[in-house]
């Protein structure tokens, strides 16, 4: 069974960081392979020998499909799996012209939901030529089905997976009231994150607010991981405002690190398919409050493991962190039911079940 993934970029996102985990999980697996439609900047690596990229930053070329018929054609791939809008138009293409009897899987990581505007259009393409559409959540499931008119039979939800020999605060190697210090947090100083991509629905700027509420509070630290189109319009806001208790640290290669030094984790998504940085963030040990939104609600237990507040309300967060911060007892609950949570979402529990997948869909290729 051999099986190629197609994804547009290595860039930052859900859809790449499972990729990764997926595949290095799986480095001796020599019958799993993954085409990248185009380089990126920064771009993740993946440790694993059947890595191919396309060497263009360009959105718009077509080249790939002629890499991709050669990969498909040299090492008998009988199955494509194909994660984010661009992907999935060139499986598409690989399939209608040069191999009508390979098997499509397409991955719908929350392009239906973002309404990116030709997401439902090519959904609605593909749909006639696709074997299963996979989602990782039940709320994206139902947004799939709703939008592109997807028969329930053809959408088998997935949760994504984390690895948790990564996050795993036990291991860790560094010194985190070192690595505290270097960034300009001082000792006993309880630190509240946030990480994700810079653009609006991401909520950084709830956040933000939030931060700015607590500007004199020498026991507070705000800091803040990620890049986006957002990215200077946050530069100018802090700068503006005086935030010298708010830090920006730019991407951060190793999340591992970012959870290890803060206190709390904060989620304001508006939407989110699943939102993994939650399980991440709670296999290492950090309480995590986030907002109450389908994708979000439906992979935590509100109050057991996570604790959930309005979306888009300044209020409800500055309400749900008070709580985490004055209460140890409720931290520590939140961290022990939150390592227990986190385990549920394994990228061996992921790999598995795909597997699993794979298998019933080729069985029936043979067929």
């Amino acid at each position: 069974m051999r099986v190629l993934h197609i994804i547009d970029t290595l860039w930052l996102g859900g859809a790449q960081t499972l990729e990764r985990d997926y595949f290095e999980m799986q480095k001796d697996n020599h019958d799993l392979f993954l085409y990248v439609l185009r380089r990126s900047n920064p771009q993740i690596t993946i440790q694993h020998e059947n890595i191919f990229v396309h060497n263009s930053f360009s959105r718009f070329s077509f080249f790939p499909i002629l890499e991709l018929k050669k990969i498909i054609r040299d090492n008998k791939i009988g199955l494509l799996h194909c994660h984010l809008l661009r992907s999935q138009l060139f499986g598409y293409l690989v399939k209608i012209f040069f191999f009508p009897s390979i098997k499509l899987v397409i991955h719908e990581q929350g392009d239906v939901i973002d309404s990116t505007w030709l997401s439902v259009p090519i959904i609605k393409l593909l749909k006639y030529r696709t074997d299963l559409f996979m989602t990782c959540s039940n709320a994206l499931k139902k947004s799939l089905q709703e939008k592109a008119n997807i028969e329930p039979a053809k959408v088998y939800r997935l949760y994504n997976g984390i690895d948790l020999r990564k996050f795993n605060k036990q291991i860790i190697s560094w010194n985190v009231a070192e690595e505290r210090r270097k960034i300009g947090i001082e000792e006993n100083v309880f630190v509240v994150g946030f990480a994700g991509r810079l653009i609006e629905r991401k909520g950084w700027r709830e956040f933000v607010e939030v931060a700015k509420k607590y500007a004199n509070n020498a026991s507070l630290k705000f800091l803040i991981a990620g890049e986006g189109v957002d990215r200077k319009e946050l530069l100018t806001y802090i700068s503006v405002n005086g935030l010298n208790d708010l830090i920006y640290i730019g991407y951060a290669s190793n999340m591992q690190w970012f959870y290890s030094i803060i206190d709390c984790l904060v989620v304001p998504s508006h939407h989110e398919p699943m939102g993994m940085i939650i399980p991440e963030a709670q296999a290492m040990g950090v309480p995590v409050i986030a907002a109450n939104v389908d994708g979000l609600n439906e992979i935590v237990v509100n109050g057991n493991n996570v604790l959930l507040f309005k979306a888009k309300d300044i209020v409800s967060i500055e309400l749900a962190l008070q709580r985490v911060i004055n209460d140890k007892q409720l931290r520590d609950e939140l961290i022990i039911n939150g390592i227990i949570n986190a385990e549920k979402y394994s990228i061996e529990n992921y790999n598995k079940a795909l597997d699993e997948i794979y298998s019933r869909l080729l069985k029936h290729k043979d067929q």
